[in-house]
């Protein structure tokens, strides 16, 4: 497929527009650069405060770079940023929804395996006064599970719920990034929050499908007031141009966006850059 072909035409800028709920590039502060509900910051910092880096060392400009020293033997450390979910995130109680969550990472595997601290999540929503009523995440693990280094990209719910079936995770085995590498990872769903058999699960690395789950229900019963969008927990490495959309992204799209070299804010055009 030829880079024009690549291109998204101004219909497909525009209904991504208008699916945009949350984007923040990092290139002058961690606030989002645009958000449908509230984009303010919150650092959670435990012992590692995840810094904005400066020299344009992120995929465009700078980054969100989180960090923690090799002498760090915990098997978990807080440090994180956090957004309100309402308005940036499409639940609605009593509603199926579709949804997409993306970013550019930079991580170092080989690294990350001799650490001590195995769970490192690039983002996950989460109530901090509800934390076993499911939740939709992505994290690599490095050790303990079968297959390791492993992605994973899923979504739980109640922890109380007596049937497993009813969690749904995409697993990449055998994760292999390294150094100064970036990629582009997308997870999106459709009909989640319904029954019918109908929901969705796609995983997309560096725009190409590499796992998916179809053809199930997954009901929740979030109270959005309390959830958050947390980024960088226990996670190690950068992350850059992360969004949060209200629709499903097809494989074509996300590889668009991925081939495009562009952030996705110049992409939209959110701002003239």
């Amino acid at each position: 497929m030829s880079f024009i072909t690549m291109i998204l035409f101004p219909l497909e800028i525009g209904l991504l527009l208008s699916s945009l709920l949350f984007y923040a590039d990092f290139d002058s502060s961690f606030d989002a650069s645009f958000s449908k509900g509230n984009g303010n910051a919150v650092i959670e910092v435990d012992r590692y405060e995840p810094f904005i880096t400066c020299g344009k060392w992120g995929k465009f400009g700078e980054a969100a770079e989180f960090f923690y020293e090799d002498k760090l033997e915990t098997i978990w450390t807080k440090d994180h940023i956090r957004y309100k979910a309402e308005g940036n995130f499409p639940y609605k109680q009593g509603e199926r929804f579709n949804g997409a969550i993306g970013m550019w990472i930079q991580v170092d595997m080989e690294k990350l395996k001799k650490r001590s601290l195995i769970w490192l999540d690039p983002v996950h929503l989460l109530a901090e006064n509800d934390p076993d009523n499911g939740k939709l995440w992505m994290d690599f693990v490095t050790s303990e599970l079968p297959d390791t280094p492993i992605f994973r990209f899923g979504v739980t719910v109640n922890k109380n719920n007596i049937n497993p079936d009813d969690n749904h995770v995409i697993v990449i085995p055998h994760i292999d990034f390294h150094g100064g590498s970036w990629h582009h990872i997308v997870g999106t769903w459709e009909n989640l929050n319904g029954t019918g058999n109908r929901g969705v699960l796609h995983l997309y690395f560096d725009g190409v499908l590499v796992g998916k789950i179809e053809d199930f229900d997954h009901t929740l019963n979030w109270n959005i007031l309390e959830w958050e969008i947390r980024i960088g927990l226990g996670y190690k490495g950068k992350i850059d141009d992360f969004f949060i959309f209200n629709c499903f992204l097809n494989e074509e799209t996300a590889m668009k966006i991925y081939r495009s070299e562009k952030p996705l804010g110049e992409l939209l055009g959110l701002k003239k850059w």
